[in-house]
C-alpha cells in the first residue's frame, strides 16, 4: 500500500538537480540514492535509514523547499556518505548487538536486583556513550564525504537554515541539560565549524 504522504522524486521532476548530483557521484562509482519527499510542512529534516541495503533518503518537504539547488545537492550528498559509511554499518550491528546482550542478561539473570540495575541508565551509560561515538564519527563522515565532492559553504549554509527550525532557546537547554549525554549527533555549530575549515 502507497503512503500518499510521501514519493519519490525523479529526473522528470528536478532534471537539473539528478544531473548535477549524477556528476558528483561519478568519480566515486556511487549509486546516485532514490530520493523520497515527505509530506511534513511543520519539521525540517533529511536522513538515511539506518538500513545495510538501503539507497534511499528522505526529505521533509518544509526542508526541501527551504533548501536552494547547492543545498539540496550538498545535504544529498551528507546522506549519501551516511549510506557508504563503514560507521554507519558499526553503528548497526553494535546497536543490535548491545540490544540483544541485553536482553539475553535480563533473561538469564534471575536476580530481581542485578535486573533492576541494568534497568538503570548509569548502567547503560558505557554503551550509549559507545553508540553516541560511533554515530557522531558517522556524522563528520558524511561532512566530509559531501565536503569533498562539493564547496563546503553550501552544507553549512543547509545546517543554519536548520538551527533556525530549533526550538526555543528555553527548550534547547532542558534538552541539553537532560539528554546531552545520550545525545548521538554533533550539533549544528560543531558540524559548522568543521565544515568552515575545509573551504
Amino acid at each position: 500500500m502507497k503512503n500518499k504522504n510521501s514519493k519519490f522524486i525523479t529526473k522528470k521532476d528536478y532534471p537539473k538537480f539528478f544531473k548535477i548530483l549524477e556528476s558528483k557521484l561519478r568519480k566515486s562509482k556511487i549509486k546516485t540514492p532514490n530520493i523520497k519527499l515527505k509530506k511534513d510542512d511543520k519539521h525540517s529534516h533529511a536522513k538515511a535509514p539506518l538500513k545495510p541495503v538501503s539507497n534511499s533518503i528522505y526529505f521533509t518537504t518544509r526542508f526541501w523547499n527551504i533548501l536552494n539547488l547547492n543545498e539540496k545537492i550538498a545535504v544529498t550528498l551528507h546522506e549519501t556518505g551516511h549510506l557508504n559509511s563503514k560507521w554507519r554499518f558499526a553503528y548497526y550491528t553494535s546497536f543490535v548487538g548491545l540490544f540483544l546482550i541485553f536482553a539475553i542478561i535480563q533473561f538469564s539473570i534471575s536476580s530481581r536486583i542485578i535486573r533492576f540495575l541494568l534497568d538503570i541508565s548509569i548502567f547503560r551509560f558505557p554503551f550509549v556513550a559507545l553508540i553516541s561515538y560511533i554515530s557522531k564519527k558517522d556524522e563528520f563522515f558524511a561532512d566530509k564525504f559531501a565536503s569533498e565532492k562539493i564547496n563546503s559553504k553550501y552544507l553549512w549554509s543547509a545546517l543554519n537554515k536548520l538551527k533556525k527550525e530549533i526550538p526555543p532557546p528555553y527548550l534547547v537547554i532542558i534538552y541539553k541539560l537532560v539528554m546531552m549525554p545520550f545525545k548521538t549527533h554533533p550539533t549544528e555549530n560543531e558540524r559548522i565549524k568543521r565544515l568552515q575549515k575545509t573551504i
